[in-house]
């Protein structure tokens, strides 16, 4: 090894000397300082930096009895080490002769003092922090992830009133599955039991869009209110939405017809006139098989013009009408309206006599039908006349 290697050396001690002074180092890069140090003084083989190297630190296994961090991060350890059987003394070697430039430096002692840490020692130093640092008393609280800090509720300020051409209506939120919704209700008057729904997303356009008017009948099929709605997206979202609105009320829907807000602001104030509003419109957006539409108590007459012995009847089974001058008139049913008697509207056909029919026709189709007459029965056979007529 020539002079320039030993003063890089040299060099090189004197910055890790003065890292591991100040104890700016880490506890890994301690134990690699020092461990550095160590290798740079085996690396010469003077005997004048030979002797300087710990005998316990180059054929002794060093142990760490316990370790105490001191106020600036550097560990202070004690060694405990074996006796070791000295070895037997070899012949010292003939003297050579000095070099001046082999001569120690000052800093050299200073290196000399410091505490040589082999690699083993540093691994047992660090399992002994890691196992240190797991003990109850050492740790410390997870900190929380932010998907686990519940955002910040904000409360949109409900809708009390909505004005509707120049009428104010109080409605309240609705609740489907107990989730809040865009939709709001409110009844059309204190004599109506009718329901009007209102998309809040679209309030400022409800009397120019499309207004889905359903027939909400009970689960046995009673007629039991109507229901509008208003500020629809579509005809998929008003058909959803007036399905849920039911369920939610363990009810159903029976038929969704489309109407505009003309033909419906002069209706709303009973049963009677949204009736003829309903029927009015031949845009059925919706409606279940075997359907039928329901007419108001208010419009039916039980008189008959043909007698005859009806079969009994269900909360499905329709009146027959035939509709001449104005009015329509009772075919068959008079046992479906003593069925129940606080229904307040009845599934119903009507018949014209543009369609062929008259008194006398359907008197020959009656009679050629088993007796009690079945309704459906005597449907089915004024449809197939029709028909063929």
């Amino acid at each position: 090894m020539n002079n320039i290697e030993k003063v890089k050396y040299i060099l090189e001690l004197k910055e890790l000397t003065r890292s591991l002074e100040h104890g700016s180092l880490s506890l890994f890069e301690t134990a690699q300082a020092k461990k550095r140090i160590q290798d740079i003084f085996a690396l010469f083989d003077e005997p004048i930096f030979q002797k300087y190297l710990p005998q316990n630190a180059i054929k002794n296994e060093v142990k760490i009895i316990h370790s105490t961090p001191t106020q600036r991060g550097i560990h202070n350890y004690t060694l405990a080490g074996q006796k070791l059987n000295k070895p037997k003394p070899k012949p010292k070697p003939k003297p050579k002769p000095q070099i001046e430039d082999s001569k120690p430096l000052a800093t050299d002692e200073v290196l000399l003092k410091d505490e040589v840490i082999l690699e083993d020692s540093a691994k047992e130093e660090t399992e002994a922090s890691n196992s240190e640092a797991l003990q109850p008393e050492n740790l410390q609280q997870e900190t929380p992830v932010l998907s686990d800090i519940p955002p910040i509720q904000t409360t949109t300020p409900k809708l009390e009133n909505v004005n509707i051409d120049g009428t104010n209506y109080s409605v309240k939120p609705i609740l489907l599955k107990d989730n809040e919704t865009s939709l709001y209700e409110f009844s059309i008057s204190e004599h109506s039991n009718n329901i009007v729904l209102i998309n809040e997303a679209n309030i400022e356009s409800l009397m120019h869009r499309p207004i889905f008017m359903a027939e909400k009948i009970s689960n046995t099929g009673s007629f039991t209110q109507y229901i509008m709605y208003m500020g629809a997206k579509n005809e998929i979202e008003a058909i959803e939405s007036l399905k849920a609105y039911s369920q939610n009320l363990s009810c159903e829907i029976s038929a969704i017809r489309q109407l505009i807000w003309q033909n419906l602001k002069d209706a709303l104030n009973s049963n009677d006139t949204l009736f003829k509003a309903y029927i009015s419109s031949n845009t059925i957006v919706w409606q279940q098989s075997q359907y039928f539409p329901f007419i108001p108590k208010n419009l039916v007459s039980n008189r008959k013009f043909i007698f005859f012995e009806e079969d009994e009847a269900q909360t499905s089974t329709p009146l027959l009408f035939l509709e001449e001058r104005g009015k329509i008139r009772l075919i068959c049913g008079k046992n479906r309206l003593l069925l129940n008697e606080q229904e307040i509207a009845y599934p119903y056909t009507t018949f014209t006599r543009q369609q062929g029919l008259n008194w006398q026709k359907i008197q020959e189709i009656i009679a050629s039908l088993n007796q009690p007459i079945v309704t459906l029965d005597l449907l089915s056979a004024l449809q197939k006349n029709i028909e063929i007529s």
